[in-house]
Protein backbone atom coordinates (compact mmCIF):
# COMPACT_ATOMS: atom_id res chain seq x y z
CA UNK A 1 0.00 0.00 0.00
CA UNK A 2 1.29 3.45 -0.88
CA UNK A 3 0.46 6.17 1.62
CA UNK A 4 -0.58 9.64 0.56
CA UNK A 5 2.06 12.22 1.55
CA UNK A 6 1.36 15.65 2.95
CA UNK A 7 4.22 18.09 3.47
CA UNK A 8 3.60 20.88 5.97
CA UNK A 9 4.51 24.48 5.26
CA UNK A 10 7.23 24.27 7.92
CA UNK A 11 8.82 21.27 6.15
CA UNK A 12 8.61 23.09 2.82
CA UNK A 13 10.39 26.05 4.43
CA UNK A 14 13.07 23.67 5.78
CA UNK A 15 13.59 22.27 2.28
CA UNK A 16 13.77 25.73 0.74
CA UNK A 17 16.38 26.73 3.33
CA UNK A 18 18.46 23.66 2.44
CA UNK A 19 18.18 24.39 -1.28
CA UNK A 20 19.32 27.97 -0.76
CA UNK A 21 22.24 26.83 1.39
CA UNK A 22 23.44 24.32 -1.23
CA UNK A 23 22.89 26.82 -4.03
CA UNK A 24 25.18 29.30 -2.24
CA UNK A 25 27.71 26.62 -1.26
CA UNK A 26 27.89 24.62 -4.49
CA UNK A 27 25.07 24.98 -7.01
CA UNK A 28 25.93 21.58 -8.50
CA UNK A 29 24.64 19.96 -5.29
CA UNK A 30 21.14 21.46 -5.47
CA UNK A 31 19.80 19.03 -8.06
CA UNK A 32 21.23 16.03 -6.21
CA UNK A 33 19.84 17.26 -2.88
CA UNK A 34 16.34 17.73 -4.30
CA UNK A 35 16.54 14.36 -6.04
CA UNK A 36 17.54 12.61 -2.79
CA UNK A 37 14.67 14.30 -0.92
CA UNK A 38 12.18 13.24 -3.61
CA UNK A 39 13.50 9.68 -3.50
CA UNK A 40 13.25 9.67 0.30
CA UNK A 41 9.64 10.87 0.20
CA UNK A 42 8.76 8.12 -2.28
CA UNK A 43 10.46 5.50 -0.11
CA UNK A 44 8.63 6.74 2.99
CA UNK A 45 5.27 6.64 1.18
CA UNK A 46 5.85 3.03 0.17
CA UNK A 47 6.75 1.74 3.64
CA UNK A 48 6.53 4.38 6.39
CA UNK A 49 6.59 1.89 9.27
CA UNK A 50 10.05 0.71 8.28
CA UNK A 51 11.90 3.69 9.74
CA UNK A 52 13.04 4.63 13.25
CA UNK A 53 10.30 5.57 15.72
CA UNK A 54 10.95 8.72 17.74
CA UNK A 55 9.19 11.24 19.93
CA UNK A 56 5.34 11.12 20.04
CA UNK A 57 5.04 8.43 17.34
CA UNK A 58 7.08 10.44 14.86
CA UNK A 59 9.57 8.66 12.61
CA UNK A 60 12.87 9.59 11.01
CA UNK A 61 14.34 8.94 7.59
CA UNK A 62 18.00 9.84 7.01
CA UNK A 63 18.50 11.32 3.54
CA UNK A 64 21.28 9.64 1.56
CA UNK A 65 24.51 11.62 1.13
CA UNK A 66 23.22 14.73 2.90
CA UNK A 67 23.08 15.52 6.63
CA UNK A 68 19.30 15.88 6.68
CA UNK A 69 16.50 13.90 8.25
CA UNK A 70 12.87 13.79 7.24
CA UNK A 71 10.65 13.64 10.31
CA UNK A 72 7.08 12.47 9.82
CA UNK A 73 4.06 10.87 11.44
CA UNK A 74 1.60 8.35 10.09
CA UNK A 75 -2.03 9.27 10.49
CA UNK A 76 -4.48 6.69 9.19
CA UNK A 77 -3.38 6.13 5.57
CA UNK A 78 -1.41 9.34 5.26
CA UNK A 79 2.19 10.35 5.95
CA UNK A 80 2.58 13.88 7.24
CA UNK A 81 6.09 15.28 6.85
CA UNK A 82 6.63 18.11 9.28
CA UNK A 83 10.39 18.56 9.14
CA UNK A 84 13.22 18.26 6.62
CA UNK A 85 15.97 19.37 8.92
CA UNK A 86 19.76 19.45 9.03
CA UNK A 87 21.05 16.96 11.58
CA UNK A 88 23.04 19.62 13.43
CA UNK A 89 19.85 21.45 14.41
CA UNK A 90 18.38 21.16 17.86
CA UNK A 91 15.76 18.35 17.88
CA UNK A 92 13.46 20.57 19.91
CA UNK A 93 12.93 22.58 16.71
CA UNK A 94 11.02 19.70 15.09
CA UNK A 95 9.60 18.31 18.34
CA UNK A 96 7.54 21.48 18.75
CA UNK A 97 5.86 20.70 15.43
CA UNK A 98 4.54 17.25 16.40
Amino acid sequence: MIYKVEITDEAKADLKEGIIWYKNKNSNLVEDFVSKVEKAVKTISENPLQFVALYKNSRKFKIDRFPYNIIYIIKEEKVIIFSIMHTSRNPQNWQKRV
